[in-house]
């Protein structure tokens, strides 16, 4: 073994051990009204250990080959969503069955990212490229506006605090579907845009579809779309040379500083909007999909992609909102969940082979369609498209968070050299 895969699983190890302590010391603490138990077993705790360790080589595998997106989503994936529950579930007891379920769920994600090919498509003509991504820009760039003008009054939110309001807000005003769906590409597509004019050097235009995407956060208060933009340049001006372990180790320090800040700062600002939000929330909320669906029937994708045919689910009321009901008592909250819960609720056992294989054939379609971009300009698809496949349905994000147009974008960008995955 090189030194630089030791190196790798170090960073990683590290890591493991920096959300160990930010849970049992901050998390559990501070949240423990939030279900965030500390019910420690020193087994358990071990046998977490010792899974992580089984698995280490197989996610340190990503980091060889070509860069490309599929990698860069899946070791997101795993650092974001993976890692956090192995450490949540050590101070937490589980029953044999949801452990099982979990980490064959991941073993068939790492197996298929390995063996399924990147699916080519045909290449699209230099000089057409270049007219219809500046079409395109220019398309996104008037839709948000008149978004922004005719639902937020052009408003510019600089508060992280009272995105909620805004979400319940733009619920409220129930978007025509087509706006919903090009509202969510246009959010994934334009830091893509605009990082992509800014290594041609077209800076105005950079720049100004910076302040676009800003006012697509400032009309729901998706902390996403505004991260995703400003993470992308911060890593294209600050890291020279990006790899797919560049996600790792820019995880890991930020996960050294939210440790600190509570430290340091006695304030929790990261602690809790990036650990406990990002990484923990979801894999609680794992446990509590898998406790109601294990007694009520499956859903089979009856709530969305056979919804939209006529399929009636058995629920009369969102899934989300469902969990958010039973398990928080909160009948508005929206308990959004993917990977995992999305496998689990709509098909049971079996969608931990199913849902695995549909998400790898979708990123190695994306592969295809950024073939020949610079790794560097993909920074903010890889964030955006893991950020919605943790967070949501596989069909919702496809049809309704803009995944099938980004991917369209995504192919219609110049590039630059030839390159092979």
């Amino acid at each position: 073994m090189n030194i630089k895969r030791l190196i790798q699983m170090a960073i990683l190890i590290m890591y493991k051990i920096c959300l160990d302590c930010i849970y049992k010391y901050f998390i559990s603490t501070s949240f423990y009204y939030n279900g965030f138990k500390n019910d420690f077993n020193l087994e358990r705790y071990l046998f977490f250990w010792v899974v992580f360790s089984l698995f280490l080589p197989m996610i340190t595998s990503l980091y060889y080959k070509s860069e490309n997106l599929s990698r860069a989503v899946v070791l997101v994936f795993i650092l974001i969503n993976f890692i956090p529950a192995l450490t949540l579930y050590s101070f937490m007891p589980q029953n044999v069955l949801f452990v099982t379920c979990f980490l064959l769920y991941w073993v068939f994600l790492l197996i298929f990212i390995r063996i399924i090919p990147t699916i080519y498509l045909p290449k699209v003509d230099s000089v057409l490229s270049e007219k219809l991504i500046f079409i395109a820009t220019i398309f996104f760039s008037l839709f948000i506006i008149f978004l922004s003008g005719r639902y937020a009054g052009f408003r510019l939110n600089f508060n992280l605090l009272n995105v909620y309001e805004l979400r319940d807000e733009i619920r409220n005003i129930e978007l025509p579907l087509i706006f919903t769906y090009l509202f969510s590409a246009a959010k994934v597509v334009i830091p893509i845009l605009s990082i992509y004019f800014y290594s041609i050097k077209k800076y105005g235009i950079a720049i100004g579809l910076f302040i676009i995407q800003f006012l697509s956060f400032s009309v729901d208060g998706s902390k996403s779309t505004l991260f995703s933009i400003v993470l992308t340049y911060i890593i294209y001006f600050f890291v020279k040379r990006i790899k797919i372990s560049t996600f790792s180790i820019i995880i890991f320090i930020s996960s050294v500083f939210s440790f600190l800040e509570v430290i340091v700062m006695r304030t929790n600002f990261l602690v809790n909007f990036f650990i406990r939000r990002a990484m923990f929330l979801p894999n609680l909320l794992n446990i509590y999909y898998f406790d109601f669906f294990g007694q009520n029937p499956k859903d089979f994708f009856r709530q969305g992609l056979l919804g939209r045919i006529g399929i009636d689910s058995p629920y009369n009321m969102s899934i989300p909102n469902l969990i958010g009901l039973h398990y928080f008592n909160a009948e508005t909250m929206l308990a959004n969940n993917g990977l995992f819960s999305d496998a689990y609720y709509n098909l049971g056992i079996g969608g931990i082979v199913i849902m695995p294989l549909l998400i790898i054939l979708t990123l190695k379609v994306l592969d295809g369609c950024t073939v020949g971009i610079e790794f560097k300009i993909l920074i903010g698809a890889v964030i955006t498209v893991a950020y919605t496949f943790i967070s949501s349905s596989f069909f919702t994000v496809l049809l309704t968070h803009g995944l099938l147009l980004t991917g369209v974008v995504l192919w219609l960008i110049p590039k630059n050299r030839k390159e092979k995955l």
